[in-house]
């Protein structure tokens, strides 16, 4: 029987400077909290780790095997979940804005941002446009990953619609500033795609960006259904059943 109930978890999570073990003790517990919600799957902004923190990004670099990720991967496998977690990835092609991705049968997999913001970014992490696209299958779901500056790339987007992917999800450090332009990219593509357009963004201020909180989601047409009110910790709770979308803010 096809389960007809997929349920997403938009972590608005805040992090502490450069400090990967509290950091990831409150990863763990807002996952606790979206498999209470019954999540099937689990995204928290950009660099969540470490915050957004560049000058800390070399020093504090992480590998598809590093051991502090070993607490993450037991989770998703515990909680029957898929995480997705921000951090600074070191590769051979250098040091990147990552996305590390953990499935509850033990699988890893690693996205790498592919377009960094000029004049602030590029000095301290590198980025290409043709590194792989990363889309992870949920039920009958398929999310196509992205990471804050993607989303102001219009041809981004157009590979997740031809990719016939589902979902575009962009994990973010967006300022109270700057959330109004991002917001109506993301808008432009639920419409224009016929995407669902879910956001992960910061709750509280980090890298000396005043983060704006506001985790949304936008239905296929550009629609949006439900937006955190704010700042602060909390989880957007996404759900499709039968079909249709519903959402919620969960504090």
């Amino acid at each position: 029987m096809k389960n007809n109930k997929t349920i997403i978890a938009a972590a608005q999570s805040i992090s502490k400077r450069g400090d990967v073990a509290a950091n990831t003790d409150s990863h763990l517990q807002l996952i606790a909290r979206a498999a209470q919600h019954q999540a099937g799957l689990i995204c928290f902004p950009e660099l969540s780790l470490t915050g957004y923190e560049m000058d800390l990004a070399d020093e504090l670099a992480f590998t598809l095997n590093d051991q502090r990720l070993e607490g993450l991967a037991q989770a998703a496998r515990q909680h029957n979940m898929i995480i997705i977690v921000g951090a600074p990835a070191r590769s051979d092609s250098g040091l990147h804005i990552g996305s590390f991705l953990f499935y509850p049968d033990g699988r890893t997999d690693l996205y790498t941002k592919q377009f960094l913001h000029l004049g602030s970014e590029d000095a301290f992490f590198t980025a290409q446009a043709n590194q792989k696209d990363v889309i992870i299958h949920l039920n009958e779901e398929r999310i196509f990953c992205a990471i804050c500056a993607d989303l102001t790339h219009h041809e981004h987007a157009a590979k997740a619609f031809e990719s016939k992917s589902s979902i575009y999800f962009p994990s973010a450090l967006i300022s109270k500033n700057g959330y109004a332009t991002d917001a109506a990219f993301l808008k432009s593509y639920a419409s224009e795609f016929q995407l669902t357009v879910i956001l992960s963004n910061y709750g509280a201020p980090s890298g000396g960006y005043d983060a704006a909180g506001r985790n949304a989601i936008w239905t296929a047409g550009g629609t949006l259904l439900h937006e955190v009110e704010g700042t602060g910790e909390a989880l957007l709770i996404a759900t499709k059943e039968n079909g249709i979308w519903s959402a919620r803010t969960e504090n």
